[in-house]
């Protein structure tokens, strides 16, 4: 973290130098400053270097290797009709629930050809 500290610091003095700005520009920019700038700068640094590391940490990559799929037996496809016969049979649903459930299987966005456990 001392390294960081002291890598900013140079960037910033050589910045500032090539410029053309002076210690005495420096020195009468801080004295006009707000005085709780003065008084907490130790803690805007730490903030400033705590940012700056937990953004450079951020940005790593991420990359997929490989990835599978499941691939389901070929006799778990139920059309939504068949889906919905299934729970007919199964007697313990109202026509208002099973109805419902129809509009549910109808926008869920899965097809005749989808794959059921």
């Amino acid at each position: 973290v001392v390294a960081i500290l002291m890598l900013l610091l140079s960037q910033a003095a050589w910045t500032l130098q090539t410029q053309g700005v002076t210690s005495a520009d420096v020195s009468r920019t801080l004295s006009s400053a707000p005085s709780h700038v003065m008084e907490y700068w130790h803690l805007y640094s730490i903030a400033l270097v705590a940012f700056l590391l937990l953004r450079s940490w951020s940005q790593t990559a991420v990359y997929l290797v490989d990835f599978s799929v499941f691939q389901p037996p070929s006799d778990w496809a139920v059309s939504q009709e068949d889906c919905v016969e299934l729970l007919r049979k199964y007697g313990c649903y109202t026509e208002e629930s099973l109805h419902f459930m129809e509009r549910i299987l109808a926008r869920s966005g899965t097809g005749n050809a989808t794959h059921w456990p």
